[in-house]
């Protein structure tokens, strides 16, 4: 019995670790286990409610981290501290609320406190085999930030992207940089037979912005969309749009972009579809809306068309329109204020690119566009 716990759970406390065996077990014989080890290693507390709280101190990090996974597989959210030396895992089960919400394989958790510390040393933001890039079950992942500071500074991203055969890749970035920043990044992506490249970016902060995602279409029946938002606020400038080549039969492309402009602020639309001869059968659709809420703010479009197949299916069209005070009257006259009917036309022309990016981008871009219409009081 000795020799079978220190194959499966080790020996010394602060080197504990599950086996793979012990990994690999059905979630609820899994969850005997953690149930038995806290009756000897944690504290269990049971409320009158019929929840019960659970707190399992351990001293090996990697053993605090599995007991974490495993409870996750049985849809419970653990928390882990790290008092004394000490990693204690806490939980509670059948909890009739509960702040995190938990959905399909993921866990939303509220964000509680931000704090900001200042710094004044050189940032190279270079990194690309680091932990910044993972990937999470499918999904591509990177983490980029940096500080704010007073004087300008320049951010620069290179993302390529293979989409192998029949393969479906999705690339979202939702972008909030301050007013000092030049984001001037770098993307492709190179689609193969059959398979589909989405681009959801938004483009919000930075005091100029130029970006165009490009699709390099090289095998029969691929595919790209490109949908984008940018917001454009005083003194600043947003050049975007996006690039699409067909190089192969039957290729399609879509591209989507939505502008919205607040005082002096200058958005623009740049891209380039070219379809080379033999890429038979190709379509693509160029869709560009724009904006203004002021008399000040301006937009641009700036469409590049390379047409060399005469089998190809090429349509683009451009609207740019104001908040008129028709569709003001209509919603203060349903009980709405100023503010409230003016966020809801703005957030009402995002709606098409909305519904495409993932619930938690499209919840935090929601939050950054009132915000920044806010501070010219068009906006609550």
């Amino acid at each position: 019995m000795i020799e079978f716990c220190i194959h499966n759970a080790g020996q010394n406390s602060n080197e504990k670790i599950f086996s793979e065996t012990v990994m690999k077990l059905p979630p609820e014989k899994q969850k005997i286990i953690i149930d038995s080890y806290a009756k000897v290693r944690g504290n269990l507390y049971s409320r009158s409610c019929g929840s019960r709280n659970v707190r399992i101190s351990v001293h090996s990090k990697i053993l605090a981290l599995q007991i974490q996974e495993i409870l996750s597989r049985s849809n419970i959210f653990a928390i882990i501290n790290l008092r004394n030396k000490h990693y204690t895992i806490e939980y509670t089960e059948n909890a009739k609320f509960h702040r995190i919400r938990h959905k399909n394989n993921y866990y939303f958790v509220p964000i509680k406190k931000i704090e900001r510390q200042e710094y004044n040393d050189i940032v190279y933001n270079l990194e690309v085999d680091s932990d910044n890039s993972y990937l999470v079950k499918g999904f591509a992942v990177h983490n980029c930030t940096a500080p704010r500071y007073d004087t300008s500074s320049l951010h620069t991203a290179i993302v390529e992207i293979y989409a192998h055969k029949n393969s479906n890749v999705k690339y979202t970035s939702v972008q909030n940089w301050s007013d000092s920043v030049y984001n001037l990044p770098i993307k492709r992506a190179w689609v193969d037979e059959g398979a589909h490249m989405d681009w959801v970016t938004g483009e919000l902060g930075s005091k100029v912005t130029m970006i165009y995602p490009s699709s390099y279409l090289r095998g029969r029946g691929a595919s790209t969309s490109n949908l984008q938002i940018t917001l454009a606020t005083k003194g600043t400038f947003k050049d975007a749009g996006g690039k699409a080549i067909h190089l192969a039969p039957d290729t399609t492309s879509r591209i989507v972009s939505k502008s919205i402009s607040l005082d002096d602020g200058l958005t623009v639309y740049r891209g380039l579809v070219r379809m080379n001869e033999g890429a038979k059968r190709a379509k693509s659709h160029v869709q560009c809306d724009a904006l203004l809420i002021n008399s000040d703010s301006k937009n641009y479009t700036y469409p590049y068309d390379e047409i060399y197949e005469p089998t190809a299916e090429f349509s683009h069209e451009a609207t740019v329109g104001k908040i008129g005070t028709d569709e003001l009257t209509y919603l203060r006259s349903r009980g709405l204020s100023e503010d409230e009917a003016s966020s809801m036309i703005v957030l009402g022309f995002m709606d098409d690119i909305m519904k495409e990016i993932p619930m938690e981008f499209a919840v935090e871009m929601n939050r950054l566009v009132k915000l920044e219409m806010s501070k010219m009081g068009a906006v609550g």
